[in-house]
């Protein structure tokens, strides 16, 4: 079939020159007028094209897989993001909008077609930690991000600028705030109150953090670091449409769209020492 397939290829670069000088439209387009100039026959009995996606959010990956029937064997070709890829199952990176593929069989019969998908919201979150040394009078803050690795950090502590995933500043009570980007552009800013005024004996400090559950079920999961003395007590208040307590490390709750809630820590370490930190956090 190596005269077919020449003509098939030629017929391809046609098809893929079309797809290349139409927009792309995240919104959608079949170009029906596209395959209808070329004379492609879509219903073609004799041999048909389909094809399926997925989507690995984790890593921003398509994956599209080509669904030919007719003589074996059959040969694919791929036109997205305006790279050609060969064989039934290609991998692209996103984001996808406007593509174009076809499929040859060993009997000539050629078809092909040219599609629109919406292409996949790239979502991340960002976060921080903080740990404290007493002696130094330094305080370390680390990153935590959800999203496209790698990631580029931004922080803004007590109006003093620092980049990467893990800093060190002076402990001085005030804010921190971080902007992380990760590698498909999706940008998340957190911020938070930082440093510790210790009371009691020695020296102790503790730093809470919230988020909202990913999957839309309102769950609220708060969490807090304490230094000094180990071991540790936690008490946590939560206020929002009603007052809560509850004990732990780390705590969830279920929450209600469109509240604000407070979550307080109080911490006691084993000298004595206690400290408070709150964080709030709103359910979408």
């Amino acid at each position: 079939m190596k005269f077919s397939l020449i003509a098939a290829f030629s017929l391809i670069a046609i098809l893929i020159g079309s797809c290349q000088n139409n927009p792309t439209n995240p919104n959608g387009n079949n170009y029906q007028n596209i395959i209808d100039s070329l004379g492609i026959d879509t219903n073609n009995t004799n041999c048909q094209f389909n094809y399926t996606y997925t989507y690995d959010s984790t890593n921003n990956i398509y994956t599209f897989v080509g669904q030919g029937s007719g003589v074996a064997p059959i040969q694919y070709v791929w036109v997205i993001n305006q790279d050609t890829l060969y064989g039934q199952t290609v991998s692209v990176q996103g984001p996808v909008y406007d593509f174009c593929a076809a499929m040859l069989d060993d009997a000539g019969c050629f078809t092909g077609i040219c599609d629109s998908i919406a292409s996949q919201p790239n979502t991340c979150t960002t976060s921080f930690t903080v740990t404290y040394d007493s002696l130094n009078s330094t305080m370390t803050l680390s990153a935590n991000g959800t999203g496209i690795a790698p990631y580029t950090y931004s922080w803004d502590i007590n109006g003093v600028n620092y980049t990467g995933a893990t800093v060190t500043a002076p402990n001085a009570p005030g804010y921190a705030c971080l902007t992380q980007t990760d590698a498909g552009g999706c940008t998340a800013t957190y911020c938070d109150s930082i440093g510790y005024n210790p009371t009691g004996g020695g020296n102790c400090g503790v730093q809470a953090w919230a988020y909202v559950d990913s999957t839309g079920n309102n769950m609220v999961t708060a969490s807090a670091n304490a230094t000094g003395m180990a071991p540790f007590t936690y008490v946590w208040t939560v206020t929002g449409n009603q007052t809560t307590t509850y004990t732990g490390q780390t705590i969830s709750w279920q929450g209600q769209s469109g509240i604000t809630y407070q979550a307080c820590v109080t911490i006691a370490d084993n000298n004595g020492c206690s400290s408070t930190d709150c964080v709030s956090v709103t359910i979408p």
